[in-house]
C-alpha cells in the first residue's frame, strides 16, 4: 500500500480537529507533523490544543507553533471565535497535557523541505502564513513539495466573510482562510508548487446538520470518533442556522477519496488590496493555476467520514 506522507498546517479550529481525527485512522496517510498557523486560534494556544488532543488519543506526532501574525496586514477572525478556539481543548474536557516542540513551525518546515526523506504533501487548513514565509525565505524549498491541498477560496460562489458581532465585513467575495493573509496566498499561489483547492464551491455541499449529529452520536465510535463526537456536540447550537459545513474534513477526505469531488483546472489571480483582498478571481490571463474542486458528493463524503471513525 502506498503511504502518503503529509504535514498538516492548521489554525486549530473545531473543523480542523475533526479533519485531523479522521486522518489519524487512515493507514494510507502518515502524518509527519502538525504546524499551527495564525487563524482561528492564536498559534501558542492552537498548538497546545493539538498537542493535548494527540496525547489524549495516544499519538506521538510533533506539533510546532508558527508565525503569530499575517505576513502583511493585520486582519483576523472575530475575537469571539478566536477565544472559543483558544480554549477548545478545555471545552472538550481534554485534561492531558501535550508537548509542543520548541522549534518554530517555519524553521521546521524549512528544515523538512530542504532535507526531504519522503515525497511531501501539505494539507493546509488555515491561513497560508507559515507556508508563505517558507517560500519567501527559501523558494527552492518549495520544489520538494509534491502538492499542497488547501481548504480555502470561493471561485464561483459567494464568500463567507460576513458581519459578526463586533466584526464588520468589507466584502462578500472572500473565504475566511484567504481573507486573513491575502499576501501569503499570493506568494503560495505563484510559487509553482502544484495546488489543489477545496473551496466553498465544494464545501457548500457538505452541510453539517443536527440530524447528522444525532445519527453520529449513536454509532459505535473508536477513540478518534469520540473526539469528533465531543466536537459536534459542542457546536450543535451553531448548526441551527444552516451555515456550518464540514470545511476542513472535506479537504482531509479529498487526500484519500478524490472521486467524491469534481475538479476543474482554473487560472486565477489573488486580489491583495482593497475590500476584496483574498479573493480568488478567475481570469484566463491570471498568474496562478490550480486544480479546483467545484462540486462534492455530500452523501459519499459523510459515508467515508463515518466509516473511519467507527469500530
Amino acid at each position: 500500500m502506498f503511504v502518503k506522507h503529509i504535514i498538516i498546517d492548521t489554525d486549530a479550529g473545531h473543523d480542523d480537529v475533526m479533519a485531523i481525527a479522521w486522518l489519524l485512522n487512515k493507514p494510507e496517510i502518515c502524518i509527519e507533523a502538525v504546524t499551527v498557523c495564525n487563524g482561528l486560534a492564536h498559534v501558542d494556544a492552537g498548538a497546545e490544543t493539538i498537542a493535548r488532543l494527540f496525547a489524549a488519543t495516544g499519538h506521538n506526532i510533533p506539533v510546532y507553533a508558527g508565525h503569530p501574525q499575517a505576513v502583511q496586514g493585520n486582519r483576523s477572525f472575530p475575537a469571539t471565535w478566536r477565544a472559543i478556539s483558544d480554549s477548545l481543548a478545555q471545552g472538550l474536557s481534554v485534561t492531558k497535557t501535550g508537548q509542543v516542540e520548541p522549534e518554530n513551525a517555519v524553521s521546521f518546515l524549512l528544515r523538512r523541505c530542504t532535507a526531504p526523506a519522503e515525497p511531501l504533501h501539505i494539507l493546509a487548513l488555515g491561513p497560508l502564513t507559515n507556508l508563505a514565509l517558507v517560500y519567501r525565505q527559501n523558494p527552492a524549498a518549495f520544489k520538494t513539495i509534491h502538492e499542497i491541498t488547501l481548504m480555502g477560496g470561493a471561485f464561483h460562489v459567494p464568500g463567507n466573510v460576513h458581519d459578526y458581532e463586533e466584526f464588520v465585513s468589507p466584502t462578500n467575495l472572500v473565504e475566511w482562510n484567504l481573507f486573513v493573509d491575502p499576501f501569503a496566498v499570493q506568494l503560495v499561489c505563484q510559487s509553482g508548487v502544484p495546488l489543489t483547492f477545496i473551496p466553498l464551491d465544494a464545501t457548500n455541499k457538505v452541510r453539517l446538520t443536527a440530524q447528522f449529529v444525532e445519527q453520529f452520536t449513536t454509532l459505535p465510535l473508536n477513540v478518534a470518533g469520540t473526539m469528533v463526537r465531543a466536537i459536534l456536540q459542542s457546536i450543535r447550537h451553531r448548526l441551527a442556522g444552516g451555515e456550518y459545513y464540514a470545511w476542513d474534513p472535506l479537504a482531509a477526505v479529498a487526500l484519500v477519496e478524490k472521486t467524491i469531488l469534481n475538479f476543474k483546472e482554473i487560472t486565477f489571480d489573488v486580489v491583495t488590496s482593497g475590500p476584496n483582498a483574498g479573493q480568488t478571481r478567475c481570469a484566463e490571463t491570471g498568474r496562478s493555476h490550480a486544480r479546483v474542486a467545484l462540486d462534492a458528493d455530500g452523501s459519499r463524503f459523510f459515508n467515508h467520514f463515518i466509516t473511519s471513525l467507527t469500530n
